[in-house]
């Protein structure tokens, strides 16, 4: 078995890079001569001929059936390969562009569609992950430590405050243990949110180009048309207009779309997002259009959560010491030691979060970002809280329309 790879220009207005099973006893064309490595045979007029390759080892084959039409030759089944795999020759290492029957759905052999946006992100977007089916997108995996710390900071006080002294407020201050419980959910709830959500990305070109219809849905949220890109160098052959520049219209060459206002490239996700606020590493995600409200609600229910921690023990405390002499470290080490393991983190999750949420509150009031605000470049302004969020715009579960060749 050899796997002849085709080059299919201006087909239909399409370009694509095909990968065909071949083997020595098909006689495809009467210019065909051994089946080795090196040789080459002319196609049809629709063609520039085949390269015969040896059949790469350990491959996980996604096998697309589809009939293009030849001159010379009739209509030939041909095998469409979408080969996941580091094996593949440098000849065959690029992006196949587009289906030739790009409405058509066409299933590979274990009988399943095309494959989803999420699972081929890594080809067609940043350095995202995608969880749950990509129901849920987050950030990097640099991140990680980060997000560690800040849910050990959220559940091990909170852990301790229930674990220690929820048992004795019960008796005096029932409704206590019953808050912190409801604004430690609250504080889960809109962590996850925050960390899940996808924050406003913006498609990259190669998205845009594998979902039907989402460069004309970009163009509309944006508020750009289409951009047309020189085949060699990628480049927008049509500049931006000084008044679109002026609006703060501008363009990204990573990702290969015109950014609107208030809209960054992540360096960190290495993803354009609209509205960009910043990339939170605590939150595992970047805070922008879509999940700027979760995370100012995050952070009160995080000061909430802190206050409510503290009154606890603040009154747990008080109420010992009105019949007992005061805590020391020789009577009851133990008990000092989970307090210090409550009180240490609370304090710091309480002036940290304390002093974000009045910094967000204030940004909010103003209608500015944090970007905006620390490198002192507004070009537009406008609610950053209080606004519709809008669908998203990756759509992680829909099916790219064409198989990718990913190396």
């Amino acid at each position: 078995m050899y796997w002849a790879a085709d080059t299919v220009r201006n087909y239909q207005s399409n370009t694509m890079v095909m990968l065909v099973p071949w083997r020595r006893d098909d006689h495809l064309n009467q210019g065909c001569k051994a089946a080795d490595a090196s040789c080459f045979f002319s196609g049809s007029q629709a063609s520039n001929g085949f390269r015969l390759l040896p059949e790469p080892m350990a491959l996980e084959v996604s096998v697309w059936k589809h009939e293009l039409p030849f001159r010379s030759m009739g209509h030939i089944e041909l095998d469409l390969g979408a080969l996941w795999s580091k094996a593949l020759p440098s000849d065959v290492q690029r992006l196949a562009r587009r289906s030739v029957d790009s409405g058509a759905e066409r299933l590979n052999a274990s009988g399943e569609l095309n494959p989803r946006v999420y699972e081929v992100w890594p080809h067609v977007g940043g350095r995202n992950r995608f969880f749950c089916g990509g129901r849920c997108v987050s950030g990097p995996t640099i991140d990680r430590w980060y997000n560690l710390c800040a849910w050990t900071f959220i559940l091990m006080p909170s852990g301790l405050f229930f674990f220690v002294y929820a048992g004795q407020l019960w008796h005096h201050y029932m409704w206590l243990p019953i808050l912190t419980a409801l604004v430690l959910l609250s504080t889960i709830i809109f962590l996850l949110l925050t960390s899940c959500t996808d924050p406003g990305i913006l498609p990259r070109r190669e998205l845009q180009e594998a979902l039907p219809g989402l460069e004309e849905e970009v163009c509309v949220t944006a508020g750009t048309g289409p951009v047309l890109l020189d085949s060699l160098t990628a480049e927008p052959l049509c500049a931006i207009a000084e008044r679109q520049e002026a609006e703060g219209y501008r363009w990204c060459s990573t990702c290969g779309v015109v950014r609107p206002p208030r809209c960054s490239h992540c360096s960190d996700c290495d993803n354009c997002v609209m509205t960009f606020d910043h990339h939170c590493p605590f939150v595992n995600n970047c805070v922008g259009h879509r999940n700027y409200a979760f995370f100012q609600a995050f952070l009160v229910s995080t000061f909430c959560l802190g206050f409510s921690v503290a009154a606890g023990i603040g009154l747990c405390v008080a109420e010992q010491s009105s019949y007992s002499s005061p805590l020391s470290l020789d009577d009851s080490p133990l008990l000092v030691l989970v307090l210090l393991l409550i009180a240490v983190p609370t304090a710091v999750m309480l002036l940290g979060v304390l002093g974000l949420s009045c910094f967000h509150a204030w940004l909010a009031c103003r209608g500015k970002t944090t970007k905006e605000v620390f490198t002192g470049r507004v070009t537009v302004g406008g609610r950053t809280l209080f606004h519709l969020r809008g669908p998203s715009l990756i759509h992680a579960r829909a099916r790219v329309s064409f198989p990718i060749v990913a190396v």
